[in-house]
């Protein structure tokens, strides 16, 4: 095999892992956030509006945890921004 057929396979392989990741969580993430919703839903101490809330909230919880689990499992490097980010905030307070 030579070195550009190598790279085209390691770059496929790379994009077909990227997709299967992000599948498996969204599924997950899904089933994940369907069951707290099911127990708040039955809740008999918390009143409608209470009820809204925790499940959005719950919710929100679900979707943070699998948007950073992505990141990780991806291998993202989120060094740049941060200290880009970082920069920025000094930048925007001193106006």
């Amino acid at each position: 095999m030579d070195w550009h057929a190598w790279v085209e396979h390691r770059f496929l392989l790379t994009v077909v892992n990227a997709i299967l990741i992000i599948v498996v969580l969204h599924v997950v993430a899904k089933v994940a956030n369907h069951m707290p919703a099911h127990i708040i839903g039955r809740s008999s101490s918390l009143d409608v509006s209470q009820r809204a809330m925790v499940q959005k909230l719950a919710g929100i919880g679900v979707i943070v945890v699998a948007v950073l689990l992505g990141i990780d499992l991806l291998g993202v490097d989120l060094t740049a921004p941060t200290v880009f980010s970082g920069a920025a905030g000094l930048a925007i307070q001193r106006i």
